[in-house]
């Protein structure tokens, strides 16, 4: 009886909830704003928006500065000055590329189809995610009911063996009977603690995916029209699946990869400019170096000037780039079709499962 009494307080203190009913959708928003894999996925999309910048970057100019100070320990010949330093050096380096052989454009456009694929990832781990957050609320909220359908089995059938007891007493029935009706009762509260144990595992995996603990659970809103036949279902999910989507971008970005890949055996050009400085801090020989001044000799030259890089052998790296990249792309196509069967086949299954079910219920 001990037993029974504390079955039923664990299953009644389950079932009640606070008198606040939360609702599908809000348990939704709140999955959506605080799901660890949706909020890394958006920084995973972060990571990936960058790559547009990166690849930009390699068309752009650079502009370098070095500064160096300087002292001779020996001279001869040619390098003999009349000062050994310290000498200040600075100079200005500006490079422009003009020419890449195509691989920045390619870059870009290959980042920019890996945003899009980012982008679409990230449509459908939402997705995911809420349909894990909807089967995480019905589960409550068919557990409940169902510890709720056992406790009650456990009352009526604890009230049957009490009163069969006290019959037996009286020799209105017989001890079979007895042993019977506590069988009954044992039963219902070995499915009533399996039901209860099993509202425990939904309401934690309830507060993994949507991160609240659940309070009274609305009942959700009637299901929007589905299609009316399995090829309408079909043609909406290839139309809009992100699955598919996420695909066909990276393989249109396996795509340019293989013209970033080529461009690597053409020559490249760039424009570059520069500026320097040069000045003898010491005067002559035997002078503080940093006090005295009195012969200071400066320096400054500009130049411009245009330089091509013309590939000649390359110990067969482009070739093995171009092989690769050739690979990839096609491994993301066959992706592609796989992905494409397995969105048809799975949308023909759950639609010939929900016509079974329905029928069912008919």
């Amino acid at each position: 009886m001990a037993s029974k009494l504390l079955l039923g307080t664990a299953a009644a203190a389950l079932v009640i909830a606070p008198a606040h009913a939360d609702t599908l959708r809000e348990a939704l928003v709140e999955a959506y704003a605080t799901n660890p894999v949706l909020t890394g996925q958006r920084e995973s999309l972060k990571a990936i928006d960058a790559l547009v910048e990166i690849a930009r970057a390699g068309g752009r100019p650079t502009v370098t500065g070095t500064v160096s100070v300087t002292r001779d320990i020996s001279q001869s010949g040619v390098f003999q000055r009349t000062s050994q330093g310290p000498f200040l050096n600075g100079r200005v380096d500006l490079n422009m590329p003009l020419f890449q052989g195509g691989t920045v454009r390619n870059d870009i456009k290959a980042a920019k189809e890996r945003v899009e694929a980012g982008r679409a990832t990230l449509r459908a781990v939402e997705g995911d995610v809420f349909v894990e957050a909807v089967s995480a609320y019905m589960d409550v909220i068919r557990d409940r009911a169902v510890v709720e359908l056992n406790q009650n089995q456990v009352d009526v059938l604890g009230t049957n063996f009490e009163a069969n007891s006290a019959r037996f007493e009286i020799g209105d029935v017989t001890r079979t009977d007895v042993a019977q009706s506590e069988a009954r009762l044992r039963l219902a509260e070995s499915r009533l603690a399996t039901a209860v144990g099993n509202l425990e595992a939904s309401e934690e995996n309830y507060r993994r995916v949507i991160g609240s603990v659940p309070g009274d659970l609305a009942p959700p809103p009637p299901l929007p029209p589905l299609p009316e036949t399995a090829d309408q279902a079909v043609q909406i999910a290839l139309a809009d699946n992100p699955d598919l989507i996420a695909f066909a971008r990276q393989a249109e970005a396996a795509g340019y990869d293989v013209g970033s890949a080529m461009g690597s055996r053409l020559p490249t050009l760039s424009a570059n400019a520069n500026g320097q400085y040069l000045n003898t801090l010491a005067g002559d020989v035997g002078g503080n170096p940093f006090t005295d001044q009195s012969n200071p000799r400066t320096a400054t030259s500009t130049g411009v000037g245009i330089s091509a890089r013309i590939p000649l052998f390359q110990g067969g790296l482009p070739s093995a780039r171009v092989a690769r990249a050739r690979a990839l792309e096609g491994q993301a196509y066959e992706q592609l079709i796989a992905t494409e069967r397995a969105v048809i086949s799975n949308v023909r299954s759950a639609f010939a499962r929900h016509e079974a079910a329905m029928r069912a219920i008919e």
